[in-house]
């Protein structure tokens, strides 16, 4: 099984992506807007708007027709902050293909960000979502 790791960003403009992507420059944008905005809170992991976030992308996953990579688009780890462990979630997709099924091409989220400090949120990202 070969697996390639690609942003939907580079695959957009290497001009790949299938026949759903036809308003992928309109769609992208709804997407940040959505993503940044208010209700969302800064996607601080393990908070409410880093749940709906991951609502929000799965939901956009499966209305694109991205496949789970596994059982499901969640894929939960663990990672140490402050010499404590704490759970994540990743979220991957995929397309199969379609001359070579054992190929696919995986979609992963990178969509937590910062979360908010007092009335401040931060809504962008400051590192490679």
């Amino acid at each position: 099984m070969k697996i390639v790791f690609i942003s939907l960003v580079a695959l957009a403009f290497a001009n790949l992506l299938p026949a759903w992507s036809k308003n992928l420059e309109k769609q992208l944008l709804i997407d940040v807007t959505q993503l940044s905005s208010d209700v969302m809170a800064g996607r601080k992991p393990n908070t409410p708007g880093h749940k709906a976030a991951q609502q929000y992308i799965i939901k956009q996953f499966k209305q694109s027709g991205l496949k789970p990579l596994g059982k499901g688009y969640q894929q939960v780890f663990n990672y140490q902050k402050g010499g404590r462990s704490q759970p994540g979630v990743n979220l991957l997709g995929k397309v199969e293909g379609t001359l070579f099924a054992e190929h696919y091409i995986v979609v992963s989220a990178h969509y937590d960000h910062l979360g908010q400090s007092g009335n401040r949120i931060y809504h962008g990202a400051n590192d490679n979502a």
